[in-house]
């Protein structure tokens, strides 16, 4: 018996040093990064936590926030939790715990909700291959005041090289602001609530080079597939672009759109677009729908942008303003 008592206050000590040096280590990774922070990229924290003894380790950072001055963009949230088995150091669950704020440029988005959680698997040199990331009940305020509801989402994203990922989005249920492009007055055959989006896609990010040209291409998105259920028309979307260092947006795409004679009128009827912008559209849709097999309520549009030029075949119907200072 005292043998057997031993062994097992042996082992209690063997693993409690083990969880220890574990707990310490990753507790020092994440303090190493913090001290990592410089004028252009500051880190903050006010308090970090250790716990998740005798299995896991269990990191709570409180009042997280990271700010690029370089890029005006930051990012907070009240508690961010890293999660990992003890005996497993490359698979981490990461929880972000709401009110979550970002600033990008001039504008701003507030998150609230329940608690969004994902997956992270690293390599051997601890860099992140895959992310799994699902968030419920969330609402999202904007600058305007306008809130955005979702149901839920599900991103994930898988390194298949250093400078390409493959990337998956799908939404359930997005309630879009009742204020929204004068959304307070619509008849009831504007739905409000987008049904589902789906997102798939290869993302292409070319790191920057002292080589490079001023034109050099910084992200390109190929294989493009996007998906939308709404009620006031079915979209699907194929395609490609590239977005330069200089903010010029390039690609060219098909898009489907069903019940798209619906879609126009109710468009018309509620004034969503200026009349010039409607007048064309409207016109270079009825062209090609009467060169078109398809049954009249599906009609698929070539959409090219140059240059954050945008047109619909040869016309040209708006403009894209990009300042993203990527």
């Amino acid at each position: 018996m005292r043998v057997i008592s031993f062994i097992l206050v042996f082992f209690i000590i063997l693993w409690s040093s083990f969880w220890w040096i574990a707990s310490r280590q990753m507790e020092n990774s994440v303090l190493r990064w913090f001290d990592q922070g410089n004028i252009a990229q500051e880190r903050k924290y006010d308090k970090l936590i250790t716990t998740g003894y005798p299995n896991r380790v269990d990191i709570s950072i409180d009042n997280f926030s990271i700010t690029s001055n370089s890029h005006n963009l930051s990012f907070s949230a009240e508690l961010i939790q890293l999660l990992s088995l003890v005996y497993n150091n490359k698979h981490f669950i990461n929880i972000i715990k709401p009110p979550i704020k970002i600033e990008f440029n001039n504008n701003h988005i507030n998150i609230s909700g329940l608690p969004i959680k994902s997956s992270i698997k690293t390599n051997s040199a601890n860099e992140p291959i895959v992310l799994i990331s699902e968030g419920k009940k969330l609402n999202f305020q904007d600058q305007k005041d306008n809130i955005w509801m979702l149901n839920d989402f599900l991103l994930a994203i898988e390194t298949e090289t250093p400078e390409i990922y493959k990337t998956h989005l799908t939404v359930h249920n997005i309630t879009i602001p009742a204020n929204f492009l004068g959304f307070s007055t619509l008849s009831s055959q504007v739905n409000r609530k987008i049904e589902k989006i789906t997102f798939n896609s290869q993302v292409v990010v070319n790191k920057k080079s002292k080589n490079a040209s001023k034109q050099h291409k910084r992200i390109k998105i190929t294989d493009l597939n996007m998906e939308i259920a709404w009620g006031l028309a079915d979209i699907d979307l194929e395609g490609d672009f590239q977005l330069s260092n200089k903010d010029a947006l390039n690609g060219s795409f098909k898009v489907t759109i069903n019940n798209w004679q619906n879609f126009l009128s109710v468009i018309e009827k509620e004034n969503l677009l200026k009349r010039k912008l409607y007048k064309k559209i409207k016109a270079g849709l009825t062209f090609l729908a009467s060169q078109t097999t398809f049954k009249k309520e599906r009609i698929t549009l070539p959409i090219l942008i140059k240059d954050n030029q945008v047109f619909l075949g040869p016309l040209k119907i708006g403009k894209i303003n990009l300042k993203l200072q990527i």
